[in-house]
């Protein structure tokens, strides 16, 4: 999910005022916080790469940071924020953390998240947001990321993907009220019974 959405504010950067309170870094700018928008899609894709190339690679070092920077959780994690915030903290974890064959991608996802700061720092400080021709530049620098990923993986890669187990552990599912584990088996079988198929 992107991280504007996570902190329910505008992300504001600015290289000379950079506050390590995360809080600081984000304006409310409107009475119902943050709009969606074709940036957060295009961040939430960068999400996602990242979170294959740590969890979904079978290398023990890249798991432990995909659970502190991956949690399910409705705010950030205070590892997520250090890591979105701070592309040099993400730099550093990546080149310690990633599997060998895909350490050559961790300066590519530096790169693309330093894009995204000064995307969102300028559209906000142009007063662009509703603007979408104004999307366009990190359209393209997104585009460029995949194109970069691609060609460092156009030589033959060996690696063990991390499979599923059948002893996965429970699924945490967040309620109003209370907080519930559920197995994957569970799950299925409360639904059969809500929709009558468990006979």
């Amino acid at each position: 999910m992107a991280y504007e959405i996570q902190q329910g504010a505008h992300l504001q950067l600015s290289p000379l005022n950079l506050s390590f309170d995360a809080e600081a870094n984000f304006k409310n700018t409107s009475k119902g916080g943050v709009q969606f928008n074709f940036q957060h899609d295009l961040e939430s894709v960068w999400w996602l790469l990242l979170w294959i190339v740590t969890r979904g690679v079978e290398h023990s070092d890249s798991h432990q940071f995909a659970r502190r920077v991956f949690s399910n959780q409705t705010r950030p994690s205070q590892d997520r924020t250090q890591m979105f915030m701070h592309p040099i903290q993400l730099s550093d974890a990546l080149t310690k953390q990633l599997h060998s064959s895909v350490q050559k991608m961790a300066r590519p996802f530096v790169v693309a998240l330093d894009l995204h700061h000064v995307s969102y720092t300028n559209r906000l400080k142009d007063n662009q947001i509703d603007n979408v021709a104004s999307y366009s530049t990190i359209h393209k620098n997104m585009h460029d990321f995949l194109k970069i990923l691609k060609s460092k993986l156009s030589s033959p890669v060996t690696l063990k993907l991390r499979s599923q187990s059948r002893n996965t552990p429970p699924l945490r599912v967040k309620r109003k009220h209370s907080d519930v584990l559920y197995s994957d088996h569970d799950m299925e079988n409360q639904t059969k019974r809500k929709y009558g198929l468990d006979s």
